[in-house]
């Protein structure tokens, strides 16, 4: 065999070894996928409880030691608070931004009619003159073209006012539900508390070593660098919640919290930020003929990207380690296949992933 011979043939050998490497990974990856999706009704109370555990048990061990009362008293007393104090929260921000967002939506259409038809009229009009003096033939198309925009327009803004209202009755109906997933969350939270230790310990013990130092990559990373981010994160998120409520405030906006928690959150994801947002609505208003929100509204964004600029290099020591490209697309897949757990759990497995195959621990990409 010559050495031409011997390359093709080695040649073909690394296309097979690259196809069967694929279909190997793409199997493990379908079948881990399948499992997540049959399972994730059913494992999310239970991830949800032992990651609150873990949050919970070293208060738990210091009150209990500092106290001496029996610990399973302290883990329950704790974690009814802590349950409490978190759902007195989340409920009164789903209620108020359940109200807000249907008043919202509910004024949509009468908002289309006497604030964004009028100007689009006025725009059709204006070019229909002009196209009028370059080619009077023309016209009827234009006028035709422009009713069936302005009359597509109103027809989306009519069935998106009402398919959000059908889903917020949709999700009210889902409530008792819902709260019944909390109830067993909390049960379990309390009896993996309480033997937090024993149980982590189990599962280590049937573990092999090689996994075991996984695990621990995974833990120094997550407990290390990736919570310290997401909490930098979280702090600049709060900071840009509470500016924007103040400024909504200012202007006179109503239902001011809540626009400012929905930007807050528009905020996370990357590319878009603040602007996505600010920038746009600005344009309508002065389009529409308000100019005095509308500049109020760009001093406001001015003033929260030269904070964010000053504040976040000292808060943020380093980020989660992906390009934006990959992060966005991460968090909508996420939210596509499991939810608004999968929007944040998604690039936070990326993260890890990256971080993992970086120090050696795995071998995914090159």
């Amino acid at each position: 065999m010559n050495e031409q011979e011997k390359y093709l043939e080695e040649k073909v050998q690394r296309r097979w070894r690259f196809i069967v490497n694929v279909l190997y990974w793409g199997i493990i990856v379908a079948f881990v996928f399948l499992g997540i999706k049959v399972t994730e009704p059913i494992l999310v109370p239970f991830i949800v409880a032992f990651i609150i555990a873990w949050v919970l048990h070293k208060p738990i061990d210091w009150i209990a030691y500092k106290t001496h009362l029996k610990k399973n008293i302290v883990a329950l007393f704790i974690v009814i608070l802590f349950y409490g104090i978190i759902g007195v929260i989340l409920t009164q921000a789903v209620a108020h931004g359940f109200v807000g967002i249907k008043e919202f939506f509910a004024g949509f259409p009468q908002f289309y009619e006497t604030s964004i038809m009028p100007v689009l009229n006025d725009f059709f009009a204006w070019f229909e003159g002009l196209c009028a003096k370059i080619d009077p033939v023309i016209m009827e198309s234009i006028e035709q073209s422009s009713e069936n925009i302005i009359n597509s327009l109103a027809g989306f803004v009519t069935n998106l006012s009402s398919g959000v209202l059908s889903w917020i009755s949709n999700k009210a109906l889902s409530l008792p539900g819902i709260f019944m997933k909390l109830l067993i969350t909390l049960i379990v939270t309390v009896f993996i508390t309480m033997d937090f230790p024993e149980i982590v310990n189990f599962i280590y013990r049937q573990m092999p070593e090689k996994t075991k130092n996984f695990i621990r990559e995974i833990r120094d990373y997550t407990g290390g660098t990736l919570l310290k981010c997401l909490k930098s994160y979280m702090l600049i998120m709060l900071l840009t919640f509470s500016e924007l409520t103040i400024g909504f405030t200012i202007l006179g906006i109503p239902n001011a919290p809540l626009l400012a928690g929905m930007i807050a959150i528009i905020d996370i994801l990357p590319i878009l930020g603040t602007g996505g947002v600010l920038i746009p609505w600005s344009i309508i208003l002065m389009i529409t003929g308000n100019l005095k929100l509308a500049i109020g509204i760009l001093i406001l964004y001015v003033i929260i990207l030269v904070v964010r600029n000053i504040v976040e290099p000292k808060i943020v020591g380093s980020q989660v380690g992906l390009h934006p490209v990959v992060t966005l697309g991460s968090m909508f897949m996420g939210l596509h296949f499991f939810g608004l757990l999968g929007m944040f759990g998604f690039p936070i497995t990326l993260s890890v992933l990256k971080n993992l195959n970086d120090r050696g621990v795995i071998h995914i990409i090159k």
